[in-house]
């Protein structure tokens, strides 16, 4: 009777076994590079972001500072600032029969303390009136324009030439809650016909 024989390679075996760890290990070692670099990327990103939002806060609080600044040097020269090319146009209006510098008058009157006028443009019979003013929190920015168009409309010496006064534009600046609000008004001038008319009534 003939013996059988089973041969086992021993080191075809611990190959296999060697090579299963070894994929094991790449496996491993590709989810960690994998987990490393999305958490670097995470952690780049969110710098980006601190750094852009850092950016801008410090802009505006600059911003703000200038605003400020600028509030204060009109309330220090009289609320109102003239251009030179704000005068030539005034001058041209006043040979037109409008005389101008009681309805400046008016306006810097009318103007109230924590409100600055910043510029006033003459175009095509329209007066632009740009101003600027610190806003409370519990004030509308809508009150703040309505209320001033209000108190321009009811004055005589101002709106008598004027046939309408609507508002234009608007922006706002808050940072650490303090909030500052420019805005833009126009005033358009009556036609020549009806200013005669009134002066004749």
């Amino acid at each position: 009777m003939s013996k059988k024989y089973i041969i086992i390679d021993l080191n075809q075996t611990v190959s296999r076994h060697q090579l299963e760890e070894l994929q094991q290990e790449k496996k491993r070692d590709i989810i960690m590079g994998s987990m490393v670099f999305v958490l670097t990327a995470i952690f780049i990103w969110f710098n980006i972001i601190n750094y852009n939002l850092s950016s801008i806060i410090i802009e505006r609080e600059v911003r703000i500072e200038n605003l400020n600044a600028k509030i204060l040097n009109l309330k220090s020269e009289g609320k109102i600032n003239l251009s030179k090319k704000d005068v030539e146009s005034l001058y041209k209006f006043d040979a037109k029969r409008i005389f101008w510098a009681p309805k400046i008058m008016a306006l810097t009157n009318l103007t109230p303390e924590t409100m600055s006028i910043t510029q006033i443009e003459f175009l095509r019979k329209k007066m632009n009136i740009s101003a600027i003013t610190e806003l409370e929190d519990d004030v509308k920015e809508f009150d703040v324009v309505e209320s001033f168009i209000s108190k321009l409309k009811s004055s005589d010496e101002f709106f008598a030439d004027f046939e309408s006064i609507r508002f234009l534009n608007s922006s706002q600046d808050n940072v650490k809650g303090h909030k500052t609000f420019t805005f833009k008004i126009e005033a358009k001038l009556k036609s020549v016909t009806k200013r005669k008319k009134k002066k004749r009534s």
